[in-house]
Parts: C-alpha cells; structure tokens; sequence
C-alpha cells in the first residue's frame, strides 16, 4: 500500500471533533483521535474517539456530531433511494447506529458488548430501497445478523 493523499491529522484539540493539520497541536492536553473510517462517494468519512463522526466537506458540507458516549469503533456506508449517505456505526459503549446524511439516528440496535467488527451488506441485485443486511461482531462473542428497512 501506498499513500494517495494525507486527510487528517491524528491529532486534534480537546474540542469535540474538531481534528487539526499536522504539525499543529495545541496546549490541552487531551486529544481524540479516529477510531473508524470508511469511504462515500469520494468523501472519507470518520469516527473518533470521543464518540464523533465527521464528515469533513467535500462534497458534502463539513459535519461533525457527537453520536456515542465512547469511541466510535466501526463505520460502514451505503446509498439511499434519495443518493444521500446512510452510516451504520458501531461504538466501544456496544451500540450500533443508523445515521443519516445528516448524521441524525434513524435506527439503533443494542449488543451484548462492544462493537468490534461490521459490514453492511448490499450488492448488486439489492436496490437502494430494499433492506440492508448488516452483519456485526461484538466484544461478548457474538455474530449479529441485523436487517434494517428505510
């Protein structure tokens, strides 16, 4: 592998979700740093470690929200039926997401630990309407296989 382009720096301020060039470190003391990435549509799309996924503008306008109370562990992402972004997140607190393009919860689901691995499943013969099969590992040992309907 090789590096296309530098994005982010994992560095960034005690301010919630906002990450800073490299070599630009402030005084504070505490940093949050992703946790989870995954690409959409030419944007990448991250989760950090205080619980934030951003979004920072591309194509889209740069967003950022706080949507877990721990790290952000796993991101994943497919097409609506309207073509906006729809995010499936994973968290260290064992909690599963739904967000929106937006990043607003449209769906949650609650595992016995935390997330450790996921995958939204969709191919080809699944069009942007019909469900998304999610499959999601957590930390108790356990296989979800989740189904999620717009």
């Amino acid at each position: 592998l090789r590096v296309r382009e530098a994005v982010v720096s994992t560095q960034s301020t005690g301010k919630t979700g906002e990450i800073l060039p490299p070599g630009n470190v402030r005084e504070t003391g505490q940093y949050h740093y992703p946790t989870a990435a995954t690409f959409y549509n030419g944007n990448v799309i991250i989760g950090l470690s205080d619980g934030v996924v951003r979004i920072p503008g591309k194509k889209y306008k740069n967003i950022s929200e706080k949507v877990f109370g721990s790290a952000v562990t796993c991101l994943d992402s497919v097409t609506s039926s309207q073509g906006y972004v729809v995010l499936f997140a994973g968290s260290k607190e064992g909690v599963i997401k739904v967000l929106n393009h937006e990043l607003r919860v449209i769906g949650m689901f609650h595992c016995s630990g935390e997330v450790t691995s996921l995958r939204v499943l969709w191919g080809e013969k699944l069009r942007p309407t019909s469900s998304y099969h999610v499959v999601a590992g957590d930390r108790g040992g356990n296989i979800h296989f989740l189904e999620w309907t717009p």
